[in-house]
């Protein structure tokens, strides 16, 4: 709830006006996922939800959530984007996890088993890149990466893209909450990616190196969704401050704020 009009102005400070140019990834995109949401910005002629990105430097941002949507807009000819900005005033607000997946079919385990150097641990590890194998008879086997920790950035991050490239056009596999309860009653496997740090993720982006889509989860307190923003404003070859001034006026008469969980629909 907000008790004053300046603290639902407040809002808006973490949104910015961004060069599309100026916004990096540290993700790979799905092509298949790419085209669908491309589809449905084009449909709807808006963009819906600004991608959050982490500011790196002065002209450098590093999409944290919204990379598919940011390709999209770029892909449509748009030059900037708005996003939601992390910084150094408001990192406190950003939470930095990692989804797992969860592969329908275990034989796919087989693909890849010897190929990267694996060892059966007696429980689950969050701290490297491990693997969890269920049985249709009850029985689990838990695999990790051996001496992941003592890897190099790029040599860990090619043992990701090797295990998620082996399902990930498949359409066998869905993302998990890491340690959510799974229903035991198929064989399937999980791969379990190990949180990274905002350090990190910056390290990753002066590098160059892209994770596997959908690895990296990433929460910030006080998102803001569901702008409306039309297209047309970030297809201008020069941002329109005025034009931008007045979408915040008019955002500003529709702030709601949400302390409770809810569930929105992805379509």
């Amino acid at each position: 709830m907000f008790t004053t009009e300046k603290e639902k102005l407040g809002v808006f400070n973490d949104l910015e006006a961004v060069p599309i140019n100026n916004l990096f990834f540290h993700e790979d995109y799905d092509e298949s996922r790419l085209e669908n949401i491309k589809e449905s910005i084009l449909a709807k002629g808006m963009l819906l939800n600004p991608p959050l990105a982490l500011k790196v430097s002065e002209n450098k941002y590093l999409i944290l959530d919204g990379a598919h949507r940011t390709l999209a807009l770029k892909s449509l000819g748009c030059n900037y984007m708005i996003i939601q900005k992390v910084d150094e005033e408001n990192f406190h607000r950003l939470t930095v996890e990692s989804w797992a997946h969860k592969v329908l079919r275990k034989e796919i385990f087989e693909s890849f088993e010897s190929k990267i150097p694996l060892e059966l641990i007696s429980s689950y590890d969050n701290d490297t890149l491990s693997i969890e194998v269920y049985n249709e008879n009850g029985t689990k086997k838990y695999y990790r990466v051996k001496d992941y920790n003592r890897l190099f950035p790029f040599k860990k991050y090619n043992y990701w893209r090797e295990i998620v490239n082996s399902y990930k056009d498949s359409n066998l596999y869905e993302r998990l909450v890491p340690n959510e309860e799974k229903v035991h009653n198929k064989s399937f496997m999980v791969v379990n990616f190990p949180a990274l740090t905002i350090e990190g993720l910056k390290e990753l982006c002066e590098e160059g190196i892209l994770l596997p889509a959908g690895v990296t989860r990433c929460l910030f307190q006080g998102r803001i969704l569901n702008l409306k923003l039309p297209l047309h404003f970030l297809m201008e070859a020069e941002i329109n401050n005025l034009a931008l001034n007045n979408l915040y006026s008019d955002w500003l008469n529709h702030l709601r704020f949400y302390q409770e969980s809810v569930h929105v629909l992805d379509i």
